[in-house]
């Protein structure tokens, strides 16, 4: 019985190494440097594992701010609020809000390259039910996008994007 339980366990060291071996980007420099560097927000929860700070805004909402990744890297921040009273028809409001969001977040030249694309209008927007989709292009990232859903008594207005 301990040569088959020394078996599993030799046998299964190389599938631990080769997972961390097919990791792309570097996770020990993922921190919360990015948060740090805007100085906006000095009060917040960082999660190592998730790569993901919480912070509590005076308002109530709570804003997560994202900035990670292994096979796919990314930055993103994700605003929750209870305040449901806008409609999803007012687009102008959310990109508002996703500008909100990536200022406080995202790099300058991310914030830029939104701020142009949506002032341009060159986006794609999809709607649904209690959702809406907005991609917006971008040369260098696989997606760059403003979601805004409506679930359970709240609302989540993201914006982030991700490359590989």
């Amino acid at each position: 019985m301990k040569i088959f339980i020394t078996i599993i366990f030799l046998t299964t060291i190389p599938l631990f190494a080769q997972q961390d071996e097919e990791c792309v980007f570097d996770q020990s420099t993922q921190t919360d440097e990015f948060i740090k560097t805007k100085g906006v927000f000095s009060n917040y929860v960082w999660d190592n594992d998730k790569k993901e700070a919480t912070i509590i805004l005076d308002n109530g909402e709570v804003l997560k701010a994202r900035r990670g990744g292994c096979v796919h890297f990314g930055m993103s921040g994700e605003l929750e609020s209870s305040d449901t009273s806008v409609e999803l028809t007012d687009i102008n409001y959310w990109f508002e809000k996703a500008m909100w969001i990536a200022q406080n977040i995202l790099d300058e030249s991310d914030v830029e390259h939104l701020e142009n694309q949506i002032s341009k209008k060159q986006y794609t927007l999809m709607s649904e039910n209690d959702s809406i989709y907005v991609v917006i292009p971008h040369d260098s990232y696989d997606e760059f996008s403003i979601s805004v859903r409506k679930e359970n008594g709240n609302v989540f207005v993201y914006v982030g994007y991700y490359f590989s």
